[in-house]
């Protein structure tokens, strides 16, 4: 798993963090977790707490793959648009509702993965929706595995 935590604060500048936008923020977070999108791709968001001059929160996403933090706040933010228009107005500028930064990561270092968990990133190389950047990898992994099952099958098959 990936996890990060990304500072968010409102596109205009030195607004203070309310109740209000927190409310509004972890309710949005609820309805992006439950999106077809966050269930395909597995990740999820947290409302962590509000930096110290309560200008920023700390939101925290955990993914099953590497993805581009900042911009995954997309689903967060296009449901604070659709369901808190009045938040919108509050802290929008120039058509952005947030301005994000990454500010932590941890990887997991896959050194004990099972083997179900392999079938299913082999299948996800595979079968999975990727971005451009990251079709062009998993065609790379692809090839090795294409090359691996070959000698595998040429090592196992009985010649008579």
């Amino acid at each position: 798993m990936y996890t990060y935590k990304i500072l968010v604060k409102a596109s205009k500048r030195n607004i203070p963090i309310t109740d209000e936008i927190i409310d509004a923020v972890i309710d949005c977070i609820k309805i992006a977790n439950n999106k077809p999108n966050a269930n395909r791709r597995r990740y999820t968001f947290s409302f962590e707490g509000i930096n110290e001059d309560n200008t920023g929160m700390i939101i925290k996403l955990t993914s099953a793959s590497v993805v581009s933090p900042t911009r995954s706040l997309s689903s967060v933010s296009n449901e604070i648009v659709k369901n808190y228009p009045e938040i919108t107005k509050q802290i929008a500028y120039n058509k952005n509702i947030f301005r994000s930064k990454e500010i932590a990561s941890e990887n997991e270092d896959f050194s004990n993965m099972q083997p179900l968990e392999i079938t299913g990133t082999v299948n996800e190389i595979f079968f999975g929706r990727h971005t451009k950047a990251d079709k062009l990898i998993a065609e790379k992994y692809q090839d090795e595995i294409f090359k691996i099952v070959r000698k595998y099958k040429i090592e196992t098959t009985t010649k008579d």
